[in-house]
């Protein structure tokens, strides 16, 4: 909603640039009356018509003013304003908190408006949207305020303000900025009141960017956060992939799952079950507690294909999912959410609404059920075309949302769009969602959507125009596209914006005119051929010759051309791939590795890192080493397969059975496949889901026949297979996974040399696809094995350590090598932010178990972990343990003490130092100086504790000490302790003697160990040693052992046998020889191995209990089997037995259903006064008829 009271009427409206920059009128908020025609004014030259100049021919005209109690959003608000006003002028603006006795031009800041009360009502009386604003300019001053201080709606002002001075934020950083620079820096009168015009504007994986495996160190993942904030995006969201967060075990609750076609319970809840509705209201019920003002409860079923096998009539619509023919389940689940809501409203939340993604089987409006007003559906258009867009006569795909959307908006008040703004398996080809995003945002906002999350994966070379659009669109989807792009052009490419358009025009006539719906990169080569590309060549060309090469337009140009060359190697390693010239397409896939780098590290990101790592390596990067491997070292093609075979489609599984497989079968009523020249989807199987039956012929040449391997390979298929020769299926060498790994066959046994041979693969595709893809997918080739390739990988990474090397920014990395069948040849490190953040900064492939890290800084923690790479390619399956590194130092020295103990020997102790989170102190560095003059380090000594020992002085020698702590992560405190000095005497005062020790304790360990510990004792001259006695009890012996400790603890390893009863004690000595007086004793007593009791009801009326038997060294005496009351009030019943048998049935008992427990207690022959004991655990048995 848009509200414009303007001061000044007789602007000659023109879409011009004048020397102050024209501004973007979003929301239509350029302060001209409404009848000049608001809804298509994107530009406004500010060459007429009175201004109000803040800063003039260079010197500050204005002051900024912000409340005393400014809010956080109000202060960067200012802050914001200020600096981008110095940055246009080199003026600085004042900033105050008290408007009195200013001068000049007032620019109050959120809060601090004089009338903020009468500004909040005009905004609101167009709506309560919370990132709202009102941009007030007057004679004298400038009021930007929010409708909530708490909220960006100031800062949304400042930067609309910003807009009108000619700032752009087209894309993140410097590059993506444009600030003009001016002298006089002025801005219309008017009165401006915007509102969002969607309320829900979410980015996705671009705060901070999605990262990937092996992309390099040095990508900036969190670059776009500020262009976030000036696109005015609210990062606003709702909807999940999940009904509840902690679901019940699919292996012990098969029963609240939908079943798959096998009988296995599938990943999604059954919503008919009532347990299931009971779990999602107590789980709704709980977070509605937790936060009552909750507005919405993001709920749905899981990721994935859903399908139900049996409709139920209870639940079901009479529908069948258009996209896949399968039931259409969207009636099942709003009878669900309708429930959920019931529910909830017994509980007094009347308000809340539930969102889901409309989505999968699940996207088209219900049929029967009617919804609860309160059920935002968010309609996900996955599987849809995303190359074209609504309206195009070629998209009788992307039209169907038409539909879907109307269908929607007649059950539901409230609708929400969930967009994909990337194309499936592409890793960065040139594609420009514009043209998509201009038609299509502001069809949404016309027929009532209100928000939109877009999936994007940010790059913005190619992408930038499209995530520009779809970003100001959110905030105004009335904006005239034409416009805006006009700006983005002339502004953005200055003196190239003309062959730079053309060059997008060129790129988006492309796609629009392209007879494809898939969206997918695999008809991109169709697409973007050799013609376009010329084109796309030669307006680069043209747009490169018309900029200084070292302005920021040909920066900008150049992120094209990188874009462009990443391009062209990919298509051209395409092609060659599919000419079966494996080694030109390495050749290419090495130039697409080296483009790639480059375009990630630039900032702002030309390409995603996300996808041209992870897609790259997903779908290409097996692909093409793989052809190359079986072309090298003597391998050798034998036959290629063709891209043209005889095909029967066959909806499920019985081709087998019926022996589609046999060679001899006619073919004149099946059709013909391209393979990998053309998609299914491009061949009218778009949505074809079932197994497809491929056959061909293939002739063997005679000279192959050497007794070597042959094998069968196919670089790319959708989605699993089994393949026949000559009527003998082949087993497998190499199982692969969709389109992302091949698979390979091993022909040896069915081939035949010098005659025709018929090679049948059944090709299964039923899973859920994006892709609109299918069946064979990329060239395959019979082959000869000369060097057999490696499958198997590397074992796992193990003991990797990561050290800061001391004063320095290092840090060195080290792990042992894995074993491997051919060897270790590299090894791919990733580093990685501290487990808080998350997230991966980068890697790197090196050749030996060690790496140097750079780069490190006070204060960073860094994580890293490593895969094995061998000869073969094949990587570790998994990644190694986490190494961890800080440069958050120890804390320094306290404490620092020397104590002569003799003429020749110094005892020097310190505090111990403390340490960032959960490393730990590795040792100190002493440092032992020279007095002064002639000062120096003497020696430096390592030591383990915050104690030494310093023997070979002398009397009448002085000495000084400093010490620094080091950590397990190799950090130095950054500072030395305070020196401490000592002068030798020649008598030394004996010290007095160390405190008795306390606190003695024993603790029970593995294997019959037993470890003593207790509390340590002082000395002025430190601890050397501790003494323990060990003492017989009542044996007569006395004092049986001594053995001495040099910390406070000590562990027995067998001696303290079971049943054993000792006294202990325990004396301390120190660094002189003095002693301290012995502590108490300490009884220990070790009691018999502790029995395992075992309850089984025999009879209606009797129980079974058994045990087994203690062990003790001196004997068992009795057990003492127990029957406990319930609890409460617990405690025991009765004893039903003393004895030294080990088993016991207790009788007259009723199956009645009451719960009965028992206990026994194992007793040795220690002592009749003292027993030494050991008791079971509680077992409880329900008396239940047999």
């Amino acid at each position: 909603m848009i509200r414009k009271r303007f001061l000044c009427w007789g602007m000659i409206i023109m879409l011009l640039f004048s020397v102050v920059p024209s501004v973007l009128a979003e929301n239509g908020s350029t302060g001209l009356p409404e009848e000049i025609g608001m809804e298509a004014l994107n530009t406004v030259p500010n060459d007429t018509g009175p201004k109000l100049a803040l800063v003039e021919n260079g010197e500050s005209r204005s002051t900024i003013i912000l409340s005393q109690s400014a809010t956080e959003q109000e202060q960067k608000a200012a802050q914001e304003l200020k600096d981008y006003i110095k940055q246009i002028s080199e003026v600085e603006l004042p900033v105050v908190s008290n408007s009195i006795g200013v001068d000049g031009i007032k620019i109050y800041i959120g809060s601090a408006a004089p009338d903020l009360d009468t500004a909040k009502a005009a905004i609101r009386a167009e709506g309560d949207e919370p990132d709202s604003f009102r941009l007030h300019v007057e004679e004298g001053a400038i009021n930007l305020v929010g409708l909530d201080d708490r909220d960006k709606g100031s800062l949304y002002a400042v930067y609309e303000l910003l807009e009108q001075m000619g700032v752009r934020w087209f894309m993140p950083g410097d590059i993506g900025t444009v600030v003009p620079e001016l002298e006089t820096i002025e801005v219309n009168y008017q009165d401006t009141i915007q509102h969002a015009g969607l309320s829900f504007r979410f980015f996705q994986a671009t705060t901070p960017y999605l990262w990937a495996a092996g992309m390099p160190m040095g990508s900036n993942l969190e670059e776009a956060a500020p262009w976030v904030e000036h696109m005015r995006l609210n990062q606003k969201t709702v909807g999940a992939h999940e009904l509840l967060s902690s679901p019940p075990s699919r292996s012990t609750r098969a029963d609240l799952y939908l079943p798959n076609a096998d009988g296995t319970p599938s990943l999604h809840l059954d919503v008919t079950k009532p347990e299931v509705l009971d779990m999602v209201v107590a789980e709704s019920l709980a977070k509605m507690q937790k936060n009552p003002n909750l507005e919405y409860l993001s709920i749905g079923p899981s990721d994935g294909h859903v399908v139900v096998l049996k409709p139920d009539p209870e639940w079901d619509g009479d529908d069948r999912d258009v996209l896949t023919g399968a039931l259409s389940t969207t009636d099942r689940y709003i009878k669900f959410f309708n429930l959920v809501l019931e529910e909830l409203e017994k509980e007094g939340y009347q308000d809340v609404k539930i969102v889901f993604y409309a989505y999968n089987t699940y996207y088209n409006p219900p049929v029967r059920w009617t919804p609860n007003q309160r059920i935002v559906p968010m309609i996900a258009s996955l599987t849809l075309d995303r190359i074209h867009s609504i309206g195009n006569p070629l998209a009788w795909e992307r039209n169907y949302l038409k539909e879907v959307i109307d269908g929607w908006n007649e059950v539901s008040p409230t609708v929400m769009i969930y967009d994909y703004l990337y194309n499936p398996a592409d890793p960065g080809l040139p594609v420009s969602l514009a043209e998509r995003v201009g038609t299509e945002y502001k069809y949404f906002k016309e027929h009532g959507v209100i928000g939109i999350r877009a999936e994007t994966t940010p790059e913005w070379g190619y992408g930038g125009l499209g995530l520009y659009l779809a970003a100001k669109m959110m905030w105004n989807p009335d904006l005239d596209v034409d416009a805006l792009r006009e700006d983005y052009f002339t502004t953005f490419y200055g003196p190239a914006a003309s062959p730079m358009k053309e060059h997008f025009e060129i790129l988006e006539n492309a796609f629009a005119r392209a007879d494809y719906s898939a969206g997918n990169i695999y008809d991109f080569q169709h697409i973007l051929t050799d013609e376009v590309m010329q084109e796309l060549a030669r307006t680069l060309g043209e747009a490169k010759a018309k900029v200084a090469s070292d302005s920021v337009y040909a920066k900008r140009i150049d992120m094209i051309s990188i874009a462009n060359g990443f391009s062209e190697n990919f298509l051209e390693m395409l092609e060659q791939f599919n000419l079966f010239h494996f080694d030109a397409a390495k050749e290419k896939l090495n130039n697409v590795y080296d483009f790639r780098e480059q375009a990630v590290l630039h900032s702002p990101a030309i390409l995603s890192s996300y996808k041209a790592y992870t897609y790259v390596e997903w779908f290409f990067d097996r692909m093409v080493n793989g052809g190359k491997q079986r072309v090298s070292n003597g391998n050798q093609i034998v036959a290629e397969l063709p891209d043209e075979w005889n095909v029967k489609l066959f909806p499920n599984a019985s081709g087998v059975d019926l022996g589609l497989w046999k060679p001899g079968l006619g073919t004149e009523s099946w059709r013909k496949l391209k393979t990998y020249s053309k998609t299914w989807s491009a061949q009218g199987l778009r949505y074809y889901k079932g197994h497809a039956w491929y056959r061909t012929t293939i002739d063997i040449a005679e000279e192959f026949d050497t007794g070597k391997p042959i094998r069968l390979w196919f670089s790319s298929i959708d989605e699993t297979a089994r393949v026949w020769i000559n009527g003998e299926e082949l087993s497998l060498v190499q199982k692969g996974t969709g389109l992302t790994k091949p698979w390979e066959f091993d022909a040896t046994p069915a081939v035949k040399f010098g005659e025709p041979n018929v090679i049948v693969v059944d090709v299964r595709n039923e899973d859920i696809d994006e892709l609109g893809t299918g069946g064979i997918m990329g060239p395959a080739i019979l082959w000869q094995v000369n060097t057999e390739l490696d499958y198997l990988p590397p074992a796992d990474v193990k003991n990797l350590k990561a050290v800061h090397i001391p004063g320095t920014t290092t840090v060195k990395v080290t792990w042992d090598i894995p074993t491997d069948n051919t060897g270790v040849t590299g090894y791919q490190l990733e580093m990685l932010n501290r487990e808080s953040v998350g997230g991966v900064l980068g890697s790197v492939i090196t050749t030996t178990n060690e790496y140097i890290d750079t780069g490190m800084e006070p204060g960073m923690e860094r994580r890293y972990r490593v895969k094995a790479i061998d000869t073969g390619g094949n990587k570790s399956v998994n990644y190694s343990a986490y190494a961890r590194v800080t440069m958050n130092p120890p804390s320094t020295v306290t404490g620092l003490k020397v104590k002569q103990t003799s003429a020749n020997q110094v005892y020097i102790s310190w505090d111990p130092s403390t340490v960032y989170e959960d490393f730990e102190i590795a040792g100190y560095s002493l440092e032992v100086l020279n007095q002064n003059p002639p000062g120096g380090v003497l020696e430096t000594i390592k030591s383990s504790t915050n104690a030494y020992i310093l023997s070979g002085l002398q009397p009448g020698m002085t000495r000084r000490f400093r010490v620094k702590a080091i950590d397990t992560a190799g950090n130095m405190s950054a500072d030395y302790s305070a020196v401490v000095q000592i002068t030798m005497a020649e008598n030394v005062t004996p010290a007095g003697p160390p405190t008795t020790p306390t606190g003695l304790k024993s603790e029970p360990l593995a294997n019959g160990a037993m470890k003593l510990s207790w509390d340590p004792a002082t000395s002025d001259v430190g601890i050397a040693k501790y003494v323990l006695e060990v003492w017989d009890v009542d044996g007569g012996a006395g004092q049986l052992m001594t053995v001495e400790a040099t910390t406070n603890e000590f562990i027995f390893t067998d001696y303290f046998k079971m049943g054993i009863v000792r006294k202990i004690r325990v004396l301390a000595v120190d660094n002189a020889g003095g002693q301290s007086a012995v502590s108490a004793f300490m009884t220990l007593k070790v009691p018999p191995t502790k029995p395992t009791l075992t309850v089984e009801q025999i009879s209606d009326t009797e129980v079974k209990i058994s045990w087994t038997a203690s062990e003790s060294v001196y004997g068992m005496r009795e057990y003492v089997l127990e029957l406990l009351n319930p609890v409460p009030p617990g405690g025991v019943n009765k004893e039903l037995m003393r004895a030294l048998e080990t088993e016991f049935t207790h009788t007259g008992l009723e199956a009645d259903g009451k719960t009965l427990r028992y206990r026994v207690r194992a007793i040795d022959h220690y002592s009749t006064a003292f027993p030494n004991v050991s008791s079971s655990d509680i077992v409880e048995i329900i008396m239940q008829p047999q």
